[in-house]
């Protein structure tokens, strides 16, 4: 699995999952807290190489409390993506709080994963002031925008961003490729050459205005094509359908 530069880590889409609330138990030498972190999909399916975003829900925000990793993940690993090559043994409320704290699953076989983390500074009331979570990050195509396009009868329009976008964490738009079904009243096609019909692009054809849609009938109404989109490692959106209004 290719690891994402920070900057989309950071900035990833986060989908649906398991989020696992822990707030924490006193440590028996009275240092601190120690949090047991659970690292699980809501199916209970195999982890399959996802990246997780820690979460730190905590109330006392004037502080900046340290945290040590005392037992690392079996089948993964704990970085910050300010220095994703190496793995982290301390960090920061700070450095959580800015969606820095990765966990990364190594792509085992194994549908959870644990790991153990002890809040190094004293807090008045940790069991309560602090919860941990994990957001898995979506890495594969997510749809941003699906708006139905508008033309006259027998027009030609343009598909663009405004109307279809797809997204993803793990690739770029040249990487992100659409197979569609042929709309029922009309041809999509590639203005580089018209002659044929295309039923595989990419975002970034769509976001460079090559890809149109023609209406080939002689009434108003709706027209549609399905479309599903595939990311380099064959994560897929699932099928979505666009629309196009006629009148």
């Amino acid at each position: 699995m290719t690891l994402p530069n920070p900057d989309e880590i950071s900035n990833a889409l986060k989908g649906e999952g398991y989020i696992r609330l822990d707030k924490g138990k006193p440590l028996p030498t009275g240092r601190g807290f120690q949090f047991v972190i659970q690292v699980q999909n809501a199916s209970n399916s195999d982890l399959n190489g996802m990246l997780y975003i820690i979460s730190l829900k905590h109330s006392e925000h004037e502080a900046d409390f340290r945290f040590q990793v005392t037992t690392s993940p079996s089948h993964g690993r704990l970085f910050l993506t300010t220095n994703p090559t190496s793995d982290v043994q301390q960090f920061m409320s700070g450095d959580v709080s800015a969606g820095q704290l990765v966990y990364q699953h190594d792509g085992s076989p194994s549908k959870a994963d644990v790991f153990v983390v002890e809040l190094l500074d004293k807090s008045p009331d940790a069991a309560n002031a602090f919860q941990i979570s994990m957001i898995p990050v979506q890495m594969g195509p997510v749809l941003q925008t699906l708006e139905p396009a508008a033309i006259a009868v027998g027009g030609t329009v343009s598909l663009s961003q405004t109307n279809l976008e797809i997204v993803a964490a793990s690739a770029g738009p040249e990487e992100l490729i659409f197979n569609t079904s042929d709309p029922k009243n009309g041809l999509l096609l590639n203005v580089k050459n018209e002659a044929k019909k295309v039923t595989s692009f990419s975002q970034q054809q769509i976001n460079d205005a090559e890809i149109v849609y023609r209406h080939t009938g002689d009434q108003p109404g709706e027209d549609f094509f399905e479309f599903d989109v595939y990311d380099p490692e064959n994560r897929r959106l699932g099928t979505a359908k666009f629309k196009i209004q006629i009148g």
